[in-house]
């Protein structure tokens, strides 16, 4: 359950990292990526599963909202063939871009959403 998890355990996991589903903004491509936050909880990072190349980050200092489902851009694309589960799916505003997730399950995105 998302309320009995304690803020060091919260802690803990978001800088363990998670792997989510990435939605393409352009394409709507769903790409797996492992997701997790700095140790000084100062940056989102998110990278292709295989570790390769640089990972994208994005300052949490930059994040403006957090809204369930997903961005409309995302939406708009996606249309009628979007096939995950809406309840799962999570877009992180920042002031200069979205980045549109996706957990395993309802549970896995309220925790990635919880401060």
């Amino acid at each position: 359950e998302v309320a009995s998890v304690t803020p060091d355990e919260l802690r803990r996991r978001v800088t363990l990292g998670t792997t989510l589903i990435k939605h393409s903004r352009n394409s709507g491509a769903r790409m797996l990526r492992q997701v997790w936050v700095s140790d000084d909880a100062t940056t989102v990072f998110w990278q292709n599963l295989r570790g390769t190349g640089r990972p994208s980050s994005m300052p949490v200092a930059s994040i403006l909202n957090i809204d369930p489902g997903l961005s409309p851009r995302v939406q708009l694309r996606l249309g009628a063939q979007y096939e995950g589960i809406h309840s799962c799916c999570f877009s992180v505003q920042s002031s200069s871009r979205f980045l549109d997730l996706e957990a395993d399950s309802p549970i896995q995105a309220a925790l990635c959403k919880t401060d």
